[in-house]
């Protein structure tokens, strides 16, 4: 990598009009000089430093944490498909009716109680078990000869039975359990990468705050340097006024730019305490907390040379927009799949087996519910649909278009991080040739300007030159560091850009 020098050399100018910022300085030490405005007490943080505050407390960070919870939770819930179910019914019933025969009962009486447990299976089918047990006395008309009353009155009755239920076509394999705890799968890996996405967006805010503070302070320091410059400018003339070598239009034009000075710098470090204020509120801090930075110094180093192949390969792996889309795919195709199901014809096979008593005492008859002497056995199949399905057959089409909708995302995706890297790789190699010439355009400033102020200390230039020349000096050495910031800028953006600056390489 270029290794680049200030331009600037202050320990050769010992006059203090002379005395100069040196970028290098100002670049690497910025923060430690803004720390006296702030806190003498305040530790410089680092960016990495800075990104895991705000990703530690931000309440965005903690709000869609609770989102994945919840989404846990609701793939809880569906396991509750598979619990098993039962009711209990027990009553009394006593009937009186007319009759139109000497032989029929007038009336009844009669208890019951019935349960049932239902265990719904992975597989789609349903097994269930019912058990009865009934009491029933019937009455006659007086009038009914005894030999045709019955034998046993009041007679007690048990029946248990078994039954399984299996769906053939609609149903099978149970899509609307297996289906649906896929699709809830991916609801919870959404969330998850909806977490990671916010935390993106976070880390972005923070990048874009903490290199604008170091922005704002290199504009403070190249402020107060021209302030300084004016101040010794303004000295000399009045020393030179004493004995009427300085014409008043020269005096005035220095004050008269040394207000100006005093104003960018009071624009400069206003803007610098907005900003401190903003980064402060991204930490949940007061925005008058003492805060102060240190810009990177060797960021391009954790690059490690990497290929634009290598950074475009990263990114589609690590960033969270194509975790988000991967689930979501696998949500929709879960949906298709209930879609589909739900628009099969439903055809089910059903048997039944169980047990029958009845007798005269109520223990005999509880027991003889267990014999398989007396008993039934059944089966059925059943057909059932319907005639002309408009709502399945749009419900299918909708989760088409929805799959397909998310697939043309997924390629959008993955050419919008590639120009973003490609554009971000680009950006840093143009950045480093800039700043090299940025370098040597303060350099030949600094000797232009020296030497004009020479000749004006001599009477052999006017004012407005050299005022010219400390403008000249006062932009380059802006731009100078502002591109050294750049670069920098360029090289996290890339890295973010790529996934190699995520919450995952910074521990959170």
């Amino acid at each position: 990598m270029m290794q680049l020098t200030s331009p600037y050399d202050t320990a050769t100018r010992p006059t203090l009009w002379l005395t100069a910022m040196s970028i290098s300085l100002c670049l690497l030490c910025s923060s430690q000089s803004m720390a006296t405005e702030t806190s003498a007490s305040s530790t410089p943080m680092t960016l990495d430093q800075t990104l895991r505050r705000v990703l530690s407390i931000h309440p965005d960070v903690a709000l869609s944490a609770i989102r994945e919870d919840i989404s846990k939770s609701n793939r809880n819930k569906i396991e509750g498909m598979l619990d098993p179910s039962f009711s209990v019914t027990s009553g009394l019933s006593d009937e009186k009716k007319p009759t139109t025969s000497l032989f029929a009962a007038s009336g009844s009486n009669t208890a019951r109680i019935q349960g049932q447990i239902n265990q719904p299976l992975k597989d789609g089918s349903l097994l269930s078990g019912q058990w009865s047990y009934t009491r029933a006395r019937q009455s006659y008309p007086a009038t009914m000869p005894t030999a045709f009353l019955p034998t046993i009155n009041p007679t007690y009755s048990s029946q248990i039975d078994l039954m399984y239920r299996y769906p053939i076509l609609q149903g099978h394999d149970n899509p609307a359990y297996n289906f649906q705890a896929e699709a809830l799968d991916a609801e919870v890996e959404l969330s998850r990468a909806s977490l990671e996405l916010q935390k993106e967006t976070l880390i972005n805010q923070t990048i874009q705050a903490f290199f604008q503070v170091s922005i704002d302070q290199i504009n403070v320091g190249i402020a107060k340097e021209a302030l300084k410059r004016t101040d010794k400018l303004l000295s000399y003339q009045k020393k030179r006024e004493v004995f009427g070598l300085i014409e008043e239009a020269d005096l005035l034009q220095t004050q008269a730019l040394k207000e100006k000075s005093r104003f960018n710098l009071q624009q400069a470090s206003s803007t610098l305490s907005n900003d401190y204020a903003f980064l402060n509120r991204l930490m949940i801090r007061d925005i008058d907390t003492p805060l102060s930075i240190e810009a990177p110094r060797d960021i391009e180093k954790r690059l490690n040379d990497s290929s634009l192949n290598m950074l475009l390969r990263n990114g589609s792996e690590k960033r969270a927009i194509f975790k988000s889309l991967q689930a979501r795919m696998k949500s929709a195709e879960a949906r298709l799949s209930i879609a589909e199901d739900s628009d099969k014809m439903k055809l089910d096979v059903t048997g039944q087996a169980g047990t029958r008593a009845l007798e005269a005492g109520r223990g005999q008859a509880f027991a003889n519910g267990f014999r398989i002497q007396d008993r039934f056995i059944g089966i059925n199949l059943e057909l059932s649909d319907t005639i002309v399905d408009h709502a399945g057959k749009a419900g299918i089409q909708k989760a088409i278009l929805d799959l397909e909708e998310l697939k043309l995302a997924q390629i959008q995706a993955h050419e919008n991080i590639k120009t973003e890297i490609s554009t971000s790789f680009n950006a840093l190699e143009n950045d480093r040739k800039k700043l090299s010439a940025a370098y040597r355009q303060a350099k030949a400033e600094k000797r232009k300007y020296d030497a004009e102020l020479e000749r004006y200390q001599q009477g052999r230039t006017d004012l407005a030159t050299v005022l010219q020349f400390e403008s000249d000096l006062n932009n380059a050495n802006l731009m100078a560091a502002l591109q050294r910031i750049q670069i920098q800028m360029s090289a996290v953006h890339l890295l973010f850009t790529a996934g190699l600056i995520s919450a995952e390489t910074l521990g959170k």
